[in-house]
């Protein structure tokens, strides 16, 4: 393969661009990019591909699962900014560091990005406004949450999660709101509290990444009043009997049912932007996000969301390595 149709695909993406703002999003339970990276040849070659010191930080996990999402996420980004920039002359060139707390930043670029990864997606929001400026970018936060995960504690009455289970990471503010939703049936049914509490945790998880803080700080320090339960955003039905004779590297979708807002009352310069994605492979997956961004003069931009081919980045891999 040669490396004219990612770029092609993603420069046309560009031209319609809304914003500068870009949420990308692959399927990392497709076989083909699992059956590659999960190849140990193919995993070392690709390994090469990045310094040194980003090589050992992924060998030292010692979860085959966690090394392969952890490549996978430096792959992608390499391959998206090489991509959005139109050459992959440019991979090489692209270094990624940390900060004091292990926040991940381009090196020589502007560029503000964060990822997350849950239940098969690994995900990169990343803002492509300062492509020359290195001078403190602003700053983006990514969560991906699952509702599967807190059904996963077999906690009977929901209740529980809040008031006792995991009671050290909210609020007593928070607490309260939450009882008046549960008890008002707001969100009456266990799919809508299990989605509702889920949303709680994107927020503050997307928001002490944000800050750079990660874990190193408890999610208790932030707090989240009056928010409101996302809908469910449900995917045109595929017609069973279209079956496409190619694929696109990049594609743009369309969400509706976007929740921003400014809910953080801790901090209220920040805003955020919350929707759900399903898997194309299990309808009953849902995966809800939450992006975390400094407000810009009240205007708000919604992210480009933009799915990603496993086919095309594997392919584009493979020519860099030949």
């Amino acid at each position: 393969m040669d490396f004219a149709k990612p770029l092609k695909s993603m420069q046309a993406i560009k031209l319609n661009e809304t914003s500068k703002l870009y949420f990308f999003y692959i399927d990392i339970s497709d076989p083909r990019i699992y059956d590659y990276l999960s190849d140990d040849f193919n995993m070392e070659i690709s390994l090469r591909m990045l310094s040194l010191k980003h090589q050992m930080k992924i060998r030292n996990n010692k979860s085959q699962k966690d090394r392969l999402i952890k490549l996978l996420t430096s792959l992608f980004l390499k391959y998206l900014v090489s991509c959005y920039e139109g050459s992959e002359l440019i991979w090489d060139h692209l270094s990624v560091s940390v900060e004091k707390y292990g926040k991940p930043f381009l090196k020589n670029r502007g560029y503000s990005y964060n990822l997350s990864d849950e239940d098969g997606f690994v995900s990169i929001c990343i803002d492509f406004t300062n492509v020359d400026s290195i001078d403190s970018p602003d700053a983006i936060g990514l969560d991906l949450a699952n509702p599967k995960d807190i059904e996963a504690f077999n906690i009977r009455n929901l209740k529980d999660f809040y008031k006792s289970d995991f009671r050290d990471i909210f609020t007593d503010n928070e607490i309260e709101q939450i009882d008046k939703i549960f008890e008002r049936d707001l969100v009456g049914d266990r799919v809508s509290q299990l989605r509702y509490l889920s949303q709680y945790w994107a927020l503050k998880e997307s928001y002490s990444k944000y800050k750079g803080y990660g874990l190193h700080r408890g999610l208790q320090s932030y707090e989240f009043l009056n928010v409101r339960q996302l809908q469910p955003y449900q995917k045109a039905k595929k017609d069973d009997t279209f079956e496409p004779i190619f694929e696109e590297p990049f594609v743009r979708e369309e969400f509706q049912n976007w929740l921003v807002d400014d809910v953080c009352s801790s901090d209220r310069s920040v805003e955020t932007m919350r929707c759900m994605l399903y898997s194309d492979n299990d309808p009953t997956k849902e995966i809800i996000f939450s992006i975390m961004k400094t407000k810009n003069g009240g205007q708000h931009k919604l992210p480009n969301v933009v799915k990603v081919s496993p086919v095309y980045l594997v392919e584009f891999v493979k020519a860099l390595q030949s």
